[in-house]
């Protein structure tokens, strides 16, 4: 049975609720339009999508003092935001590395980039990736070798496979089929070694 249409607000430009109508998409409300102040504003569920997913998956930036310190459980927990039931629950879609405002809440076919998944918001990135202007922004991770993906994968980067770049590697999953799920494997083994080298690092000498 099909719920029924939650109360008529008041406009919060003009104060009117009499002119005040429902748009709908898909038979869904996404927006509230005021024909007194021809002005048209969203719902909060919908407007607050990417705010509440960063609050659950990327609580602080990459490149923050606190991501820095953790980078693999940053990025990992960052990944599993990427997994269709967490993107369903925050009224979000994935496209080609990007996250979209579901079509229905913005009235376009594919939705609006809220947010990019790539170096720029990966801790591991922003810990171990080379300053060296003159080398495309994707490779530099694998010049120095430092980040662990690439120990764990054998001197490749997550975006390399042995046939070159941007082939069958875990983070073209992502980008060619809005699979998360190979790059979520191999974070999970980067945080366990993570943790295990700080387990160490607590050990008291001998």
């Amino acid at each position: 049975m099909r719920s029924a249409d939650p109360p008529v607000p008041r406009c919060p430009h003009c104060g009117e609720t009499r002119a005040v109508e429902p748009i709908k998409v898909w038979g869904r409300i996404v927006e509230w339009y005021c024909s007194v102040c021809s002005k048209s504003w969203k719902l909060e569920a919908e407007s607050m999508s990417i705010k509440t997913w960063r609050q659950e998956f990327y609580p602080v930036s990459a490149k923050s003092r606190e991501a820095k310190q953790a980078p693999a459980a940053h990025s990992l927990r960052k990944w599993l935001g990427l997994r269709k039931e967490a993107l369903k629950r925050h009224g979000l879609t994935l496209d080609a590395g990007a996250l979209l405002t579901a079509p229905w809440a913005c009235r376009t076919e594919r939705g609006t980039m809220v947010f990019e998944i790539d170096d720029r918001t990966c801790a591991l990135c922003a810990v171990h990736q080379d300053d060296d202007f003159g080398t495309p922004r994707e490779l530099r991770c694998s010049k120095n070798g430092a980040c662990p993906l690439i120990a764990l994968r054998r001197g490749l980067g997550c975006y390399e496979s042995e046939s070159g770049p941007y082939r069958r590697s875990p983070y073209n999953a992502l980008i060619i089929k809005n699979n998360p799920e190979p790059m979520i494997r191999l974070l999970s083994h980067a945080v366990r070694k993570e943790q295990k080298k700080k387990d160490e690092e607590r050990e008291p000498e001998p």
